[in-house]
């Protein structure tokens, strides 16, 4: 017997009693089921995680604003849109700190403020024709990322020790071509920044929340699934892995559903993993102890 979504996804939020149905789901049926559920799921985060990253994102854009009235992408690099020639410091977000090096007389990049990186585990470093991201260790260390210079190339990332050698990475590696771009100079304020960031939120927000759900249930589901049926691999009419299966999708529903709430509201001390474990695993014990109750009274043994 074929259970639609709809029914599927009520049931298991209402009462074990659909459960009967749904383990004779197929596996294709069932995962179809799962991706439906985990694209409602991941709806619901990305309403309330989108305003967040939105108010993030107006906050930075109006620091970039006022620290370099936007910025230019030319012949020259990516430079601040007013005075590209001074260097700047300052605060994102989260502590995320911004060092603008523009290039000094002699061609070379200014250098990190003696206070760099005061309270900041995390930045950017920024210069004309290179761009670095940084992150500090717990050992006061440091990771450099940078992109690649030429597509088809995979970026690198390396470890270093200092501030200075930090920026010497950065020099090191090879200018960003943006000498290959257009006559057109290309200019962005905050406001138009702003419209960048949010359209990549309400486009990629959802898809990576999706994809992450996806990721975690099936990871999870998995292991259960194959830790149940080896544990019941001498027990007489034990059930086959893809009824195992396919109870522990539909038993997580309701877990998923609630954990993706929480992570919307963003409710303290409760994350999406831990509150789908806990949920799914709980709920399917209930689950299973129905149907074999149900097997017994049927005349069945368990």
């Amino acid at each position: 017997m074929k259970t639609h979504f709809f029914r599927a996804l009520a049931g298991t939020c209402t009462g074990t009693g659909i459960f009967a149905e749904l383990q004779t789901q197929s596996l294709w049926r069932t995962f179809w089921h799962l991706l439906l559920t985990s694209v409602i799921a991941a709806v619901i985060m990305s309403i309330g995680v989108c305003s967040r990253f939105a108010k993030i994102g107006r906050i930075a854009t109006e620091q970039l604003e006022t620290q370099c009235g936007g910025v230019k992408l030319s012949a020259r690099g990516l430079e601040p849109l007013t005075e590209p020639d001074k260097p700047r410091d300052f605060l994102l977000p989260g502590l995320f700190r911004v060092n603008y090096l523009p290039r000094t007389a002699d061609g070379q990049a200014a250098h990190l403020p003696q206070s760099f990186p005061g309270d900041s585990v995390r930045g950017v470093i920024w210069m004309p024709d290179r761009v670095g991201v940084w992150g500090k260790t717990r050992s006061n260390r440091y990771i450099l990322s940078v992109p690649a210079a030429q597509p088809g190339q995979i970026g690198e990332m390396r470890e270093v020790g200092t501030p200075d050698e930090l920026l010497a990475g950065l020099r090191s590696q090879a200018a960003l071509p943006w000498d290959q771009l257009g006559k057109e100079d290309l200019v962005l304020r905050a406001s138009q920044l702003r419209s960048v960031w949010n359209a990549l939120l309400l486009i990629g927000m959802p898809i990576a929340l999706l994809f992450e759900t996806l990721f975690q249930v099936l990871l999870y589901v998995a292991m259960f699934a194959v830790v149940f049926w080896v544990m019941s691999l001498r027990r007489p009419n034990r059930r086959p892995l893809r009824e195992i299966i396919a109870l522990a999708v539909y038993a997580g529903f309701p877990a998923m559903l609630i954990g993706a709430l929480a992570v919307a509201l963003d409710l303290p001390h409760l994350e999406f993993n831990w509150i789908y474990v806990l949920g799914m695993t709980g709920y399917l014990m209930v689950v299973m102890n129905r149907l074999e109750r149900n097997r017994r009274e049927n005349g069945q043994d368990a």
